[in-house]
């Protein structure tokens, strides 16, 4: 439920920095020469915008990532094996997963603007939303259904699959 309400919440905000580019753009622009005046204010706006993203990142991420299979998988991994050995795998796992991500936005952004990032995020964000709220909706449906009926899709999914 928390991951379907941060993925519309993360699409609808790069949808609506996509809506307002322009105008935001503009007032960045005018901001930005005013701040280039004062060394000091510009330094300390870097140091606060780069602890922002990295906030921001950190818990996108970490919620993203909360009560997920990958995350159950490893539990269960650590409650039968060396939990030192599955904590380090998690984290190297993690850290190639975001360093490929990182290195694609950026090979992206230098090839495709902010303004179309922006829109195509927003979309994939507002799908991925609707596919989970769909799975969520699918599930408590099946839920439903005592041991004893089919569900219909499900049933279908066994003839295609055997």
């Amino acid at each position: 439920m928390l991951a379907f309400g941060l993925f519309m919440l993360c699409g609808v905000q790069m949808l609506l920095e996509w809506w307002n580019y322009e105008a935001v753009q503009g007032a960045t622009f005018e901001e930005t020469k005013k701040e280039l005046k004062s060394q000091d204010t510009e330094i300390s706006n870097q140091r606060l915008g780069c602890m922002l993203v990295c906030m921001k990142c950190f818990w996108m991420t970490f919620l993203a990532e909360w009560g997920d299979r990958s995350q159950l998988t490893t539990v269960t991994l650590a409650a039968s094996r060396n939990a030192y050995g599955i904590a380090l795998g998690g984290i190297l796992g993690q850290t190639f997963c975001t360093t490929v991500a990182v290195l694609g936005g950026a090979f992206l952004a230098a090839r495709i603007s902010e303004r179309m990032v922006s829109l195509i995020g927003g979309l994939l964000f507002l799908a991925s939303g609707c596919a989970i709220g769909l799975t969520m909706l699918f599930e408590m449906h099946a839920a439903d259904y005592n041991n004893t009926q089919t569900h219909p899709i499900l049933a279908a999914a066994n003839v295609v699959l055997q």
